[in-house]
């Protein structure tokens, strides 16, 4: 039980800590210097930019599409109450909360003939938690919408990373309708949990309602400290993250197809970190505990309901036997590989004028074994030669009312940005599928001057 305990522990601080993907409003400013983070053959409408150190680019995002206040909770007349079977209801078949964290520690940028180059900073934080509405439904409801079929799944996951990013991007026009992009990054990285592999199994025997239970789980993590030694912690320990090393890249690229249209793809955040740090693999596979093993199964038939409540050592021994039957193996490992969570990207542009369009992208964010599609259509337009708005929509699974919107004060010579791909939720915070906010504060020079459309010269009258 002390080792679950453990890792139940390690699974809580990873969420904690990590919070989760890059914003899509600010992709659609054409003004803001970011907008190339998730394709780097994005143009950058400055001949340089130097971000101010830790407030250039602070970012956090919170999405959530299963658990819901006011399917939880309901007020009336005689106060709170707590409604169970609304709350499981509104549950699906595949849930996720998923968090995001980025700051940019010193970025800056600077332009040359054909090519823009941008060197950055960053720790990022990524934390997503995926589970299915069994793990609700089954404590809360009890098993026996489970008679028919077993209670099964296999998508129980929790997958974070928490890194810093040191990268250098160059950014290429190579005639009049082609453009490329790619930057490599060097990972150094901080905290690691990797779900490898899950699998749950309750079934419900019809006749006597007896309970057979299985699992099979296992779970990598590198955290800075060795949690099983807390007690020989010492400060020089922490120098041990610098052995995390890891790689990955960004590419793009982008075609103008005339004047008003363009389209362009990307993949972001393709790599790798290999983790040295106090890596440990926690595995359980149902075991043969004793007498309420069968068949490589827990086969529960019921306790003595008196004794369980009135009796605390016939309960703890009951507690303690279970660990026989689920025992949880940690075992040291010398090294293990965890992907970084990578983005795919493919969009469309419509310039109806010279500072005004509206786009189209399709998103998929690959975290492990699980994607997460999204498409977002946008309008972004510059205003007196220095406001940068942007407005957008996107949809993903389960989560529909997604309103973005974005404001930039571009002037030449700074620029103070705020957004938010969800601005639905600054109404209802509790209820919201997603919740956050992108800001900063950018030195720059050499901005791209309004282009106003030609005007025809006036004719002179005929005498």
């Amino acid at each position: 039980m002390r080792n679950k305990i453990i890792l139940l522990l390690c699974l809580v601080l990873a969420a904690l800590f990590s919070q989760a993907q890059e914003s899509r409003t600010v992709h659609f400013m054409q003004f803001n210097p970011y907008s190339n983070l998730l394709n780097p053959a994005a143009p950058v409408k400055y001949k340089g930019y130097v971000g101010i150190p830790f407030i250039s680019n602070i970012h956090l995002n919170v999405e959530n599409t299963g658990i819901q206040y006011d399917h939880l909770i309901k007020i009336n007349e005689t106060g709170k109450t707590l409604t169970i079977n609304d709350f499981i209801d509104h549950l699906h078949k595949k849930n996720r909360l998923n968090l995001h964290l980025n700051l940019e520690v010193f970025s800056f940028g600077f332009k040359t003939k054909h090519l823009f180059v941008t060197v950055s900073d960053r720790i990022k934080t990524d934390a997503y938690f995926f589970y299915p509405k069994t793990l609700f439904k089954l404590p809360l409801q009890g098993n026996m919408d489970y008679i028919d079929e077993p209670a099964e799944f296999n998508n129980l996951a929790i997958n974070a990373n928490i890194y810093n990013e040191l990268g250098i991007g160059f950014r290429y026009q190579i005639n009049d309708q082609w453009t490329i992009g790619f930057k490599p990054k060097f990972l150094i990285g901080l905290a690691n949990i990797k779900t490898n592999s899950s699998h749950f199994k309750f079934t419900t025997n019809p006749n006597n309602y007896d309970l057979t239970m299985e699992e099979n789980f296992s779970v990598n993590t590198s955290l800075p400290v060795d949690i099983q030694n807390l007690e020989d912690f010492d400060i020089n320990t922490l120098k041990n993250i610098i052995n995390n090393m890891g790689f990955a890249i960004d590419l793009g690229v982008q075609y103008q197809i005339n004047e008003k249209w363009s389209v362009g793809a990307a993949v972001s955040d393709l790599g790798f970190i290999h983790w040295e740090t106090y890596p440990t693999n926690y595995e359980s596979h149902t075991a043969d505990g004793g007498s309420y093993y069968r068949d490589g199964q827990f086969y529960f038939s019921g306790v003595d309901v008196a004794q369980l409540v009135d009796n605390k050592e016939y309960m703890d021994q009951f507690v303690d036997s279970l660990a026989s039957y689920f025992p949880t193996n940690q075992t040291k490992l010398t090294s293990y590989n965890s992907a970084t969570y990578a983005k795919v990207v493919l969009e469309g542009r419509y310039q109806i004028h010279p500072n005004h369009a509206f786009s189209a992208m399709f998103r998929g964010d690959i975290i492990n074994r699980f994607f997460i599609p999204s498409l977002t259509v946008a309008w972004d337009g510059m205003i007196a030669n220095f406001l940068n708005l942007c407005v957008n929509y996107t949809i993903m699974p389960h989560s529909y009312a997604n309103v973005g919107a974005g404001i930039g004060f571009a002037f030449n010579g700074f620029q103070l940005y705020l957004a938010t791909d969800n601005v639905l939720a600054a109404f209802d915070v509790l209820n919201s599928r997603q919740v956050g906010l992108q800001a900063g504060i950018v030195f720059n020079w050499g901005k791209q001057k309004k282009t106003k459309p030609e005007q025809l010269p006036e004719e002179k009258p005929i005498n």
